[in-house]
């Protein structure tokens, strides 16, 4: 457990003044005050919507034993401490860097448009043996999430660091990258996600490329050959591995075969091949496996150590698991969404066996490009004929409407405005002979379906 000292941030930048007791040693760190655990260094944050200083108070009746913020608590309890600053954002990323200048750990960071926790995860299975690890936690990912997931898990001595980078606007991942100086950096991806703010897909690219602005000089860039604007930025670093299908990466893969058992693997680097079998059946998964294998070939490690580390590797909750209930496949994708994943789960689920049936939720910040990358869903689901199209929520009514328009999907698609509209439907048919693919933005609550499913 991580266990800072109220002596280890005198010397911080940013600092004005401490109040209070300076003997508290802090384990627990947090930012809403709502969720104040015992024991909690509480930051208070001040947004142009909110300030976190106007909740300081309660933080402390709730058991914070200390708070980080620009005011001045008057009739500050003794035991308590007080820790004045200039900007609280900045004094935290301040903590953040001194406790990871600190240490000698090897940093690995990833960033990319989908698949980043996910990658995060089957990266974490395969380094496992090879040092004390420390990776964020959930999806802190922004410019709180990262600095903060320091402060709260990065020990004195981790080996090795995994960082997922994410971000909806431009400078977020900078600052975290010229945070952490990674020796590994990655780009999983560029697609259509975050549209409200990077505005196209050369902004989700310059979005992205702000990974490398902390990366040490003789560090190593991991790319996808096979995206288009990730391969064209590869041009920028002479030490670099490009992994992909397509002949011409440095760490190619194949799926040899697969089902909702899983799937066999190909994978070649360095003029060596091994064939792997895999818990995964997804498309997207098979590519984070093939990005999480080169960052780990870029750390140094061999395919023995990626089919050790195989073993431990499976689907997380939401992304991509398969379930079996009743007489029912359920393959439970609802995390998150975004057009380009979506299309290849499409693809995917598709080819399996048997009725199909699909529940897809409204795909959110597409901002202006929303209406249209929607409707680029009535093709893509007449080229394969599912037996059943369930359309939840907002902008689906778009592809809904054009189906409708086609007589042979007068009794086969359905628009519902909500999940808890659809939820009474989905119930009267889960568990017949059928399969199921559920995929939406996390905004849509779809993952409750599933959630709801295991409580029956």
């Amino acid at each position: 457990m991580v266990k800072i000292k109220v002596d280890f941030l005198q010397d911080i930048k940013g600092l004005k003044k401490m109040i209070g007791n300076r003997e508290n040693v802090f384990s627990v760190f947090g930012y809403d005050s709502r969720l104040t655990e015992n024991g909690e260094l509480f930051f208070a944050f001040k947004t142009d919507k909110n300030d976190g200083n106007d909740y300081i108070k309660n933080a402390l009746k709730k058991g914070a034993i200390g708070y980080i913020g620009q005011k001045e608590i008057e009739n500050l309890k003794p035991e308590k401490t007080g820790i004045i600053v200039e900007n609280t954002f900045e004094f935290l990323y301040e903590i953040a860097k001194k406790i990871i200048r600190t240490s000698s750990s090897k940093i690995i960071a990833l960033t990319g448009s989908a698949g980043k926790t996910t990658t995060k995860e089957f990266l974490y299975e395969i380094l496992k043996h090879k040092g004390k690890l420390f990776k964020t936690r959930s999806n802190f990912n922004s410019d709180i999430g990262v600095p903060l997931g320091i402060l709260s898990d990065f020990e004195k001595d981790t080996e090795i660091a995994i960082f997922e980078l994410g971000t909806n606007r431009f400078g977020e991942i900078s600052k975290n990258s010229l945070l952490i100086r990674p020796d590994i950096a990655a780009i999983l991806n560029v697609l259509n996600t975050h549209l409200e703010k990077l505005i196209n897909l050369e902004g989700v690219l310059k979005a992205k490329l702000e990974i490398f602005d902390g990366l040490k000089p003789d560090g190593i860039a991991v790319l996808n050959y096979d995206n288009l604007y990730t391969k064209k930025a590869g041009d920028r670093f002479k030490n670099r591995i490009f992994f992909g299908q397509n002949q011409g990466a440095d760490f190619i893969f194949k799926t040899i075969n697969k089902d909702f058992s899983g799937s066999i693997v190909k994978l070649a680097y360095k003029g060596v091949e091994r064939e792997l079998k895999t818990n995964l059946f997804l498309s997207t998964h098979i590519n984070n496996l093939a990005a999480a294998s080169a960052l780990a070939m870029a750390f140094g490690c061999n395919f023995d150590d990626i089919e050790k580390g195989l073993k431990d590797i499976k689907p997380q909750k939401h992304r991509g698991q398969i379930i079996r209930y009743k007489n029912s496949f359920i393959l439970d994708d609802s995390y998150n969404s975004n057009p380009d994943a979506l299309k290849l789960l499409l693809d995917d689920f598709a080819k399996t066996e048997g009725t199909k049936t699909i529940i897809l939720g409204e795909i959110l910040e597409l901002g202006g490009k929303s209406k249209e990358k929607h409707l680029e869903l009535v093709e893509i689901i007449k080229k394969y004929g599912f037996d059943k199209i369930y359309l939840i929520r907002g902008d689906m009514v778009y592809p809904f409407e054009e189906l409708k328009k086609d007589s042979y999907y007068q009794d086969k698609v359905y628009f519902y405005d909500s999940f808890s509209e659809f939820k009474e439907r989905f119930f009267s048919f889960v568990g017949e002979r059928t399969n199921i693919l559920i995929k939406g933005s996390h905004g849509t609550e779809l993952y409750k379906l599933v959630e709801e499913l295991e409580n029956v």
